[in-house]
């Protein structure tokens, strides 16, 4: 069972795309391709620059069966209507923390599956962290023959939360790789390495949000464990 997964919306551009036509904007998103599933994760700041992004990449969201959105912040949901306007038989996967009149507009578009603070397990591979606080966010919970996958948004309530509801969910799984937003952009070094470190975690790529401290310090200290990320970055695990 493979997993691809390709970073669409970044605030910088990674050092190892080979198109010239990408565009770094504040957010994030990924596109997740996983056994039989097209999943997008968020959608960034701006539709038209997810887009002009996804087909600089080769990734046809009209293909896409979920869109996953990880929390109400605008530069993760900016281009939701742009995706369901290409998309419209898309399903969105929510959090009970964006606004009832949002929900409400997106049941009348496509359909909608509402996720409140229970985990939610969408099939034996596909698992939402359930809504988390503060900011009312989930994580997406990947379970893979190499272990379970986190790809979070910015981790509001923390990455070390979202890794401790995965653990909890799945005793027997290790924690294989964890993708994402991290929001560490005030904690101290040592912050950083103790939330990190719980967790006997083989892959790391901090995304968006972590900062540059973090992402030094995750580097230096995770080695050939740290994959970087950016938009047109991919990560392929068998």
């Amino acid at each position: 069972m493979s997993l691809q997964v390709t970073i669409l919306f970044d605030n910088f551009i990674s050092r190892g795309a080979r198109s010239k036509e990408l565009r770094a904007m504040w957010g994030f998103s990924a596109f997740i391709e996983f056994d039989s599933y097209k999943i997008l994760f968020d959608t960034g700041s701006n539709g038209r620059v997810l887009l002009k992004n996804a087909l600089a990449l080769g990734k046809d969201l009209s293909q896409a069966q979920i869109l996953f959105i990880s929390h109400p912040h605008w530069d993760h949901i900016g281009g939701w209507d742009t995706v369901v306007e290409l998309n419209p038989n898309i399903t969105l996967i929510v959090p009970q923390s964006l606004s009832s009149h949002l929900i409400e507009e997106m049941k009348r578009l496509t359909n909608v599956v509402v996720v409140n603070s229970e985990p939610q397990h969408f099939d034996i591979h596909l698992h939402s962290t359930g809504v988390m606080y503060p900011e009312g966010e989930q994580a997406l919970i990947l379970n893979t023959s190499q272990g379970l996958v986190i790809i979070a948004g910015c981790s509001h309530p923390r990455i070390e939360n979202f890794m401790a509801r995965a653990q909890e969910l799945f005793l027997d799984k290790q924690i294989f790789y964890v993708i994402g937003g991290f929001h560490m952009l005030h904690d101290t070094g040592e912050q950083i390495i103790k939330s990190l470190e719980k967790f006997d975690t083989q892959y790391i790529t901090p995304t968006h949000c972590t900062g540059q401290l973090a992402t030094d310090m995750i580097k230096n200290r995770f080695g050939d464990r740290f994959i970087p990320g950016g938009v047109g970055a991919q990560i392929n695990i068998e």
